[in-house]
């Protein structure tokens, strides 16, 4: 799969060239263990870990993203994102 058009598509399309926002997964708790009062984790009925699930919306900023070659076929993109209210 070619992500470099992933990216493109998601960003034209999905959220017409950054002006729509769109959820992503909180990058400071999303994914975070609870535990129990003595420090152990708490797990459901199956001994499953319960996690935080948390999502923040987001836009893209006001600088347009940038692809920056590493080499060969390989690239980054660099983009600033706005967490909403």
């Amino acid at each position: 799969m070619n992500l470099r058009a992933r990216f493109d598509r998601f960003y034209e399309e999905e959220v017409n060239f950054g002006i729509t926002p769109f959820l992503i997964p909180d990058q400071q708790i999303d994914g975070t263990g609870l535990f129990d009062e003595y420090g152990g984790p708490l797990m459901d009925e199956s001994g499953i870990p319960i996690v935080i699930e948390s999502w923040w919306l987001v836009q893209f900023g006001q600088t347009q993203p940038a692809t920056v070659a590493i080499g060969g076929a390989t690239f980054t993109i660099q983009f600033d994102l706005v967490v909403l209210p």
